[in-house]
């Protein structure tokens, strides 16, 4: 193919010489087929590309000839949105509906070559969905391949966790409020939110529920050295409390070596002997 339009071509530019313009002025199409030709042999060559003879038909059904027109009408509108042209089987209707049933007998000659990749896009099978159907299922959107609906239930996923990422302005922020109103009326989970931008409040206050605040000027503070008997699901939450308080006194002291290891073995026998008569007698 690639060698008849590259002859078609030098053909051309013969005449452009022989007619005294320039030979790189040659039909568009001539030009347009050799772009694409060369294209594809290049993805065949070194992209792990396949080549595929595809026939895409479309079965139109309804209950009465009126209503397969408008069928019809609203396919070939769906196809011309796409720059597409659906074409009636004239003559070949019924080897048109033997080809669209699940026999795997093709009987309509009308083919097109198509990469692997160009072939997998008809292929419905290749969308992934997240639908769940529990009681505590939330809407996360609309699946951008399908239009399908994703509902989810977080807590039954293998890992629960979740991100909400995006550009400035997109609607994170949206989200997570979407979210946890959804989570707040089909749930009964608590909510716990940390709102350094104090843009929260106002749901918060909506849901009937608490907003604390926490700055130098403010009634209410958080205590570090807090400790009970349920800190840790460990027998004893006193070595978990230990390692919060050196992180924390790490974090205080700063620098790039942080606390030395004499001042981190001080600190780890002072927070047991500090803690210690609680843990004995918890009142």
């Amino acid at each position: 193919k690639i060698t008849d339009l590259d002859k078609s071509k030098i053909e051309e530019q013969k005449k452009a010489v022989r007619a005294g313009y320039d030979i790189d002025i040659i039909p568009s199409d001539l030009a347009t087929y050799g772009v694409e030709a060369k294209k594809l042999l290049q993805d065949l060559q070194s992209r792990n590309e396949r080549m595929f003879l595809v026939t895409f038909l479309v079965l139109n059904t309804a209950d009465n000839p009126r209503q397969l027109d408008n069928n019809v009408f609203q396919a070939s509108s769906i196809a011309q949105k796409y720059n597409c042209r659906l074409t009636r089987l004239d003559f070949q209707q019924e080897e048109g509906l033997m080809s669209c049933l699940p026999l795997g007998l093709n009987q309509i000659e009308i083919q097109r070559g198509l990469t692997t990749s160009s072939t997998a896009i008809f292929v419905p099978f290749t969308t992934q969905e997240l639908f769940q159907n529990g009681k505590e299922a939330l809407y996360y959107g609309i699946n951008a391949l399908s239009n399908n609906l994703i509902m989810v239930d977080r807590k039954l996923l293998k890992n629960p966790n979740g991100l909400i990422l995006g550009t400035p302005g997109s609607g994170k922020s949206f989200s997570a409020k979407r979210e946890i109103a959804n989570c707040f009326l089909l749930t009964s989970d608590e909510v716990e939110i940390l709102d350094p931008e104090a843009e929260y409040a106002p749901l918060v206050e909506r849901l009937h529920g608490q907003v604390i605040k926490i700055s130098p000027t403010s009634t209410n503070y958080i205590n570090p050295m807090d400790l009970n008997l349920d800190y840790s699901d460990d027998e004893s939450p006193l070595s978990l409390k230990s390692d919060f308080i050196l992180s924390l006194c790490e974090l205080i002291v700063g620098g790039k070596e942080g606390l030395q290891p004499v001042q981190k073995t001080i600190i780890d026998r002072c927070v047991r002997l500090v803690y210690q008569d609680y843990l004995n007698d918890p009142r």
